[in-house]
Parts: structure tokens; C-alpha cells; sequence
């Protein structure tokens, strides 16, 4: 970010409000190269979510830009998802989870095997059975760099990984409220029906003022990726579709 809109950018790139924050070391080292080659997004933003993704681990990263308003300036920053699914909690029971509506497609990918230019990489999903085998080649020929070829094969997994799409309208409440609560970025839990939950980030907030309503100022978290289901971390997919199958059983569906 630095080197390509921050303050060390070349004056024509660089974005004269933008400032980068201190690096705190949050979350792994990543080795990633980018270079011009076909089929090789140089979308900043698309390379950052391959540098995160090849990264893994159990809660992933984010990134964020804030506004200092003493400075009337904007800083970029990372940060790790605080885990708050023992104390942020939403479910029809506590009133702050008014509808929720599941449902599972197929994988389009769970074995990746990505072409390299002297060498191949194979990646396997994790939620892989013998029922849902789907194999995708990947042309990375004119790629040597391992690092690279790794993260095209976890990239091709995560897209095109079974896509469980939880679309829920939580709210706020008295109790748990944005912003005191919770923030975008944390690790919340979703009780779908008493006893089965799941956990996922809250990836967005939308707020509404009207003055003609009580209260005057409504709050509605968008937990996950409900938008683009594969889009959502290789763990919480796992899990909310063992979670879906699990409420199908019980429901006789």
C-alpha cells in the first residue's frame, strides 16, 4: 500500500490524504510476487485478498481505512478479528435476530492443480468427500514462483468452495450494540434455531437515521459474505454447511 498509494509511492500515484499506519507485525508473513503475466489481476485490492487468503489461519485478516478527523486525513491499517462469539450473540430468542434463510450449492472446485512453468502445485479442500469431487486446472506457465502458484490453488478452492449462503437480518438491541459491543471486522454468533449456532465476521453495518421512527437511529450488522457466499474464509464454509445440513435433518427437510 505504501509503495503503491501511500507516501513512498511515486508522486502521480500517491494519494496525498492517505497516510499508512505503524506495522504492529498482526498476523503472519506472507511471500507473494506480483508481476505482469496473463490471467494475473494487478487490482490492488485483488492482490491484497490472495496475500490474506494464502495466508490462512483460523480468523484470516482485514484491512481498513479510517478517518483521522484532528488531521482531516486517512489512514490504512490491518487488523486480526477479535473473536467475540461467546459474548456478541444474536438469535430470535433475545429479539435481535428477526429472519434467517439457508441454503447449499455445489462445489465447483475442490481439487486444484495449478500448471506452473517448471513444476505443479495440487491443493485439496478440506470439505472434500467422494461425493462432491470437482477438479479445476490452473494455467500459471509463465509463473515460477512457488509462493504464487500456491496462492492461485487456494484462491481457485476458496472461490469456487461449496457455497452455503446464509442470508440473516440481525438488529441491535439494548444489550448488544454496535459499536459498544461489537465492530465491523469481529467474530459474532448467529443462533439459527435453539442449539445450533455458527459464527461468522461482521463485514458490514448499514445505519439509517429518520427522525419520524423510534428510534430515531436503526442499526443492521451483514454478517459474512451473505452477498457472494464463496467469497466467505474456508473454515466458516466448512462449518456453516455442516451446520445447514444439520438443521435439514432435524427439520425433516
Amino acid at each position: 500500500m505504501n509503495l503503491n498509494v501511500g507516501p513512498a509511492a511515486l508522486a502521480a500515484r500517491r494519494h496525498n490524504l492517505l497516510d499508512i499506519a505503524t506495522d504492529a507485525a498482526r498476523g503472519a508473513t506472507v511471500s507473494y510476487t506480483v508481476k505482469f503475466a496473463n490471467n494475473f489481476s494487478l487490482n490492488l485490492m485483488d492482490i491484497l485478498r490472495a496475500m490474506i487468503n494464502n495466508a490462512g489461519g483460523p480468523t484470516g485478516m482485514g484491512l481498513k481505512i479510517s478517518r483521522n478527523a484532528s488531521a482531516h486525513r486517512l489512514t490504512f491499517d490491518v487488523y486480526v478479528p477479535r473473536d467475540l462469539t461467546n459474548k456478541a450473540w444474536f438469535s430470535q430468542d433475545l429479539g435481535n435476530l428477526t429472519s434467517v434463510n439457508l441454503s447449499i450449492t455445489d462445489p465447483t472446485c475442490t481439487d486444484a492443480l495449478v500448471r506452473g512453468s517448471a513444476s505443479f502445485v495440487s491443493r485439496t479442500a478440506t470439505a472434500r468427500t467422494q461425493w462432491n469431487i470437482t477438479e479445476q486446472y490452473i494455467d500459471q506457465s509463465s509463473d515460477s514462483d512457488a509462493n504464487n502458484l500456491a496462492a492461485a490453488a487456494q484462491t481457485a478452492l476458496l472461490t469456487g468452495a461449496a457455497g452455503p449462503t446464509l442470508s440473516a437480518t440481525p438488529t441491535d438491541s439494548p444489550f448488544l450494540t454496535f459499536g459498544r459491543d461489537y465492530y465491523l471486522g469481529d467474530i459474532v454468533t448467529v443462533e439459527v434455531v435453539p442449539g445450533a449456532s455458527y459464527s461468522d465476521v461482521v463485514s458490514s453495518v448499514v445505519v439509517t437515521a429518520d427522525p419520524s421512527q423510534d428510534p430515531a437511529m436503526s442499526v443492521i450488522p451483514n454478517l459474512g459474505r451473505s452477498a457472494d457466499a464463496t467469497a466467505t474464509d474456508s473454515g466458516i464454509i466448512g462449518q456453516l454447511t455442516a451446520r445447514i445440513r444439520s438443521l435439514e435433518r432435524r427439520l425433516g427437510m
